[in-house]
């Protein structure tokens, strides 16, 4: 299968998204992920955290200081300490009903059914393999602007 790694390509839409946070513990696939973010101008922030706990953290550091969480969430479900289930199923208990959740996207190598069953019941907007590229990231960024 060949990947798409036109570092040129631009999101071609009047606004930025305000923030991404990834959520992943692999370097070499933060760096490419950041790289396609960055080259690409869809973002105005891009936050990263290197497992599910300390991105879980942040986010109830925003609930309680009333900031705003990021548009999109670009999820590993294969990290140490608190796995990608875990935080979903965590940060699904913690959203204020009156706010929007964020979209996620789930980036991982797992082809496991029972991880796609459970992340679709935990209310993942997207299932992706890894790693980025500018054609996943035009639909993971469709997700947050369109809902579909």
């Amino acid at each position: 299968m060949k990947q798409d790694f036109a570092w040129d390509v631009k999101w071609d839409y009047t606004g930025k998204i305000k923030e991404i946070l990834m959520v992943e513990d692999n370097a070499t696939t933060v760096f490419l992920n950041k790289r396609i973010i960055d080259k690409m101008e869809i973002a105005d922030k891009l936050t990263i955290k290197n497992d599910g706990q300390v991105a879980y953290d942040y986010l109830v550091e925003k609930i309680e200081s009333g900031k705003d969480f990021p548009d999109l969430i670009l999820l590993d479900l294969k990290m140490p300490i608190m796995d990608g289930i875990e935080f979903l199923a965590a940060f699904r208990k913690i959203i204020p009903k009156e706010v929007q959740p964020p979209a996620i996207v789930v980036l991982t190598t797992s082809t496991l059914d029972v991880d796609k069953d459970r992340v679709e019941e935990l209310g993942v907007s997207l299932y992706l393999n890894k790693v980025l590229t500018t054609g996943t990231a035009f639909q993971a960024i469709s997700k947050v602007v369109t809902g579909f």
